[in-house]
């Protein structure tokens, strides 16, 4: 009669021992995965800054199109202004969603009304940040009726 085979034992007669072999294999495993993801990090940054690249440029043609007049940026030079853009540009970019008009103002004779006028334009200023020197032109530009007459 044969002898019985044991499950436990290798080829040559060393002992097999699972957890080893299994441990080897989740290793190997692990450093597959982490290779993996290292070239995928490395190959996303690479295209989001060849992206922001290309934004970069496409913005500054666009920029050249779209200057906003009331900006504090106009008189530092276009040199220094692509420099406040990219430092502040993530802090102010959720104001930009925001479109908000001026109201106007009729001349009216009622003093409620003509308060509730001017804590509306202060506010919307200051949110804005408009110069000191550009607010009353701006302003002067929303009087309609009676308080445009007077303007002029």
């Amino acid at each position: 009669m044969a002898p019985k085979r044991n499950p436990h034992a290798r080829q040559d007669g060393e002992p097999l021992n699972e957890w080893a072999e299994l441990r080897r294999t989740l290793v190997t495993m692990q450093e597959n995965i982490q290779a993996t993801i290292a070239n995928s990090i490395h190959e996303l940054t690479e295209t989001v800054l060849h992206h922001q690249f290309q934004g970069d440029s496409e913005d500054d043609v666009s920029e050249q199109s779209h200057v906003n007049p009331f900006s504090q940026n106009r008189a530092r030079g276009h040199r220094n202004h692509k420099e406040f853009r990219d430092n502040e540009q993530e802090d102010r970019r959720w104001e930009s969603g925001f479109r908000l008009d001026l109201p106007e103002f009729h001349g009216s004779v009622r003093g409620e009304e003509l308060l509730d006028w001017l804590v509306a334009v202060e506010e919307l200023l200051e949110f804005k940040q408009v110069p000191p020197d550009r607010q009353v032109a701006l302003v002067a530009t929303k009087f309609r009726g009676r308080a445009a007459s007077w303007w002029l």
